[in-house]
């Protein structure tokens, strides 16, 4: 929020045209689909071993969903992150990097601002980005 009240502002007092777009990617970690993550982890051409490592852990995952005290069934995980594997934060990383690359090389040029070395075009900071 800090970044677009900032940009909003910057484009208020030096008189700038321009668009933000904010994208809260809610649920983020649990929504990555386990191949679109294998072929991100490929395309990326991270070593073969530490990719089928990350594979095994997720191999064959399960959950069981307790409702109104009904005798649970279990749940095959076909898609998501474990949120408290201290490798998520890297892995989803890695999953959301083609959005911000694709951003990247598209034909938006967004704010150079006098003072910084780098044009702002595109933040990622956990599930949101801007």
């Amino acid at each position: 929020m800090r970044l677009t009240k900032s940009m909003i502002h910057y484009c208020e007092t030096y008189k700038k045209n321009g668009y933000i777009l904010s994208l809260d990617q809610e649920k983020a970690y649990d929504k990555i689909a386990h191949n679109y993550l294998w072929h991100t982890l490929r395309k990326y051409r991270l070593p073969l071993k530490f990719i089928q490592k990350i594979q095994r852990l997720y191999r064959d995952a399960q959950t069981i969903v307790s409702v109104n005290k009904v005798l649970p069934q279990v749940i095959e995980i076909e898609r998501g992150i474990r949120q408290e594997c201290p490798i998520s934060c890297l892995l989803y990383d890695i999953a959301i990097e083609p959005l911000a690359e694709s951003i990247r090389q598209s034909s938006l040029r967004g704010f150079r601002i006098q003072g910084l070395d780098k044009q702002i075009l595109v933040l990622l900071f956990a599930d949101d980005t801007s």
